[in-house]
């Protein structure tokens, strides 16, 4: 079977076992989306809008985040990320991608006005697409 074959099964029993009996849906279905897509490459910014460059020169996906799910701060070069509500337990620890870094984040792509709705609105004005929803930071 193909990778994607084996992922989308995957995806679907995990569907399935998280809707029996769920206390919390919306957490569910965050743990879900997690791994509906990917993206690799390397941070950068441009403009004050991080991207993720799959290959040198390119323009990259601008990252989106999710406000609701993800704590996200800059300081210079850092870029530290608390997953407020991670599949199980308590928010996560702090991770630190830096500017330059080869970074992997879970998501998948969206559209200027998805981007919009999750990082607010004018978000797509001040960020040129493609958008890259992260919905998953390892």
């Amino acid at each position: 079977m193909s990778y994607l074959v084996l992922l989308s099964l995957s995806a679907l029993l995990l569907i399935i076992g998280f809707a029996c009996g769920s206390d919390n849906p919306r957490r569910d279905l965050l743990g879900v989306t997690r791994i509906a897509a990917e993206v690799t490459g390397i941070l950068t910014e441009d403009n004050d809008c991080l991207r993720i460059n799959a290959t040198p020169g390119s323009i990259g996906y601008a990252i989106v985040w999710q406000k609701d799910v993800f704590s996200v701060e800059r300081r210079g070069n850092a870029v530290l990320i608390v997953d407020l509500n991670p599949p199980v337990g308590p928010p996560s620890p702090t991770v630190i991608w830096r500017l330059g870094d080869e970074i992997f984040a879970g998501g998948g792509a969206t559209t200027p006005e998805g981007a919009d709705y999750h990082a607010g609105a004018g978000f797509s004005e001040r960020c040129a697409g493609p958008y890259s929803l992260v919905s998953m930071v390892p």
